[in-house]
């Protein structure tokens, strides 16, 4: 269980009702971190429109946080349903990959399976906590 990271996260961000695996195993993985979620949504675009989700830290009072498999994620064990129906702002993939190249962060319009270790290892910046604020701002302003 994550507790420090829970008491650190404001925000988390997550791919929609998520893929087909994550609905079958009824947890939904997220990031406090846009680029990472980003890179997920841009992924699951294979199975239809993706989005990246932002919930206030309220909205996850009382849901348990595991640290998740992969780098910079943590996984919620609830329906991401659920967990989509707590969400302040829901922005496209599209929108939210914008948001990050205005940034200066380049998350590419297509990611396989096999790209997302690298990306996240090599290409895309672990954001700050002002940088999260702006992308946060900036998704509510494009909602």
């Amino acid at each position: 269980m994550l507790t420090a990271v829970r008491g650190l996260l404001s925000y988390a961000v997550s791919v929609g009702e998520g893929s087909p695996g994550v609905q079958r195993h009824g947890i939904t993985p997220t990031s406090s971190d846009p680029g990472v979620a980003t890179v997920f949504a841009t992924q699951a675009e294979r199975f239809g429109e993706a989005v990246v989700e932002v919930y206030p830290r309220r909205a996850l009072q009382g849901v348990p946080v595991h640290e998740g498999y992969i780098v910079r994620e943590a996984e919620w064990p609830v329906d991401p349903a659920e967990l989509s129906s707590r969400a302040s702002v829901q922005v496209p993939s599209a929108v939210a990959r914008d948001i990050l190249s205005e940034m200066g962060v380049n998350v590419p319009r297509r990611v396989r399976n096999e790209d997302i270790d690298p990306l996240l290892e090599y290409d895309i910046p672990k954001l700050s906590p002002e940088q999260i604020a702006r992308f946060v701002e900036e998704a509510h302003k494009r909602a």
